[in-house]
């Protein structure tokens, strides 16, 4: 079945229509669905990707891969709720939510490929949260720290990806350094490089990115 029989439907529709459609009973709807939803967003969340991607080093062939594993997470995704989309339209929504599984996939595969869990080369630009996982909290503080996770990750979401950049790694070298030292200077260089900015330009972002933390945890974080 082509997709494009389904291409003017809704988006909750569609949504509707891969949570309900069985793969294995009718697996060319089930497919056409799907394919209609991918193309729906695709063009954009390739984009979001590659920018990411790119400055992770990767090229866009690595970056659409991501994107596809993306989709394929979604479309068996039970934790995305229509209803927790508040503000945003569901369109927006949707492409916020496969936006940060392909973040996430990204992370993960620049995992994998370069480096363990907590081997952290010299210098590094960080580009997102780090899994709880990673820190290991005791079970009566994890539900705390993933709620103000959460919160962070929100808020470093409604931001450019350089400004996240500057904030998780301005974030990470000032909890290392003790009181009066700052972050190396290596670090700062590597970001002026890689965003091309000034380092007045980055006192910027850096103040505005911690601003916005800031505030997203004022609001949220005594829900």
């Amino acid at each position: 079945m082509e997709w494009e029989l389904f291409k003017d439907e809704t988006t909750a529709d569609l949504i509707a229509g891969m949570a309900t459609t069985d793969p294995a009973e009718d697996p060319s709807v089930a497919d056409a669905i799907f394919w209609a939803f991918i193309m729906r967003y695709r063009e954009r969340v390739q984009k979001k990707c590659r920018v990411v991607a790119n400055h992770m080093g990767y090229d866009d062939a690595i970056a659409d891969e991501i994107a596809t594993e993306a989709f394929r997470k979604f479309r068996y995704c039970t934790s995305f709720k229509q209803e927790n989309c508040r503000n945003w339209t569901l369109d927006d929504c949707v492409e916020i939510y496969i936006g940060k599984i392909a973040t996430r996939l990204l992370s993960d595969y620049r995992r994998n490929t370069t480096h363990s869990k907590m081997d952290i080369p010299e210098n590094e630009i960080f580009w997102e949260l780090p899994d709880l996982d990673i820190l290991d909290p005791e079970p009566e503080r994890k539900a705390q720290l993933q709620k103000q996770h959460d919160i962070i990750s929100n808020a470093l979401e409604s931001l450019p990806p350089s400004h996240k950049a500057i904030y998780l790694t301005y974030a990470y070298y000032e909890s290392k350094a003790g009181d009066g030292e700052y972050i190396p200077r290596s670090v700062t260089k590597r970001l002026r490089d890689e965003f091309n900015l000034t380092q007045e330009s980055i006192r910027v972002y850096k103040k505005k990115a911690f601003e916005t933390v800031a505030l997203y945890l004022k609001l949220y974080g005594n829900n």
